[in-house]
Parts: C-alpha cells; structure tokens; sequence
C-alpha cells in the first residue's frame, strides 16, 4: 500500500474539494472536471487526484514560494490556481 505524508493528504483534500465544489474555478475548467467525471467516473477521478494532481500542485507551491510569487492561502488561492493552469494547458486527462 502506497504511504502519503500528511501534506500530501491535505493537498489530495484541497484539490478534490475545489473540484467537487468549483469554487475559485474557471467555467472552462468546471466543464473539463464535469466532462472527465462523466467519462472516467467519481472514484477514477478521486484517484486521478491523488496520483496526477497532488504532486504537481506541490511542486508549482514550492516554485512559486522560491519565487516570492505564491497565491495565498494555499486552498483557496493556490490550489484553485494550479487545476486552472492544468486544465488551461490541456494537462486534463485520465
């Protein structure tokens, strides 16, 4: 069984509330979540989060922190930040 660090964990939450809520989302990037849910389903979708989202959402944090450039607070200024740019970059997919 694949182990998580706490932050890891809170970055997972984060990111699968703003999806399920869209709050700080774009419509464009509501619409991309909604059309990949609809093909891939709820739980592939849970799971696409914590395997293709935490750590690239941490990484672009910790840039952005070296940076002097990062969106505070980290759920709702960061996160909602980084699965626009994702889902803008054509990054969406599972």
């Amino acid at each position: 069984m694949t182990e998580y660090t706490d932050t890891e964990a809170e970055t997972a939450l984060c990111l699968w509330e703003l999806i399920c809520t869209g709050e700080g989302l774009t419509p464009e990037t509501k619409a991309a979540f909604a059309q990949l849910r609809e093909r891939v389903g709820t739980a592939a979708l849970r799971y696409y989060t914590l395997l293709e989202l935490v750590n690239p959402c941490e990484a672009a944090w910790r840039y952005a922190e070296d940076n002097e450039a990062q969106l505070e607070p980290y759920d709702w200024g960061h996160c909602p930040a980084f699965l626009n740019d994702w889902a803008a970059a054509g990054k969406l997919s599972a």
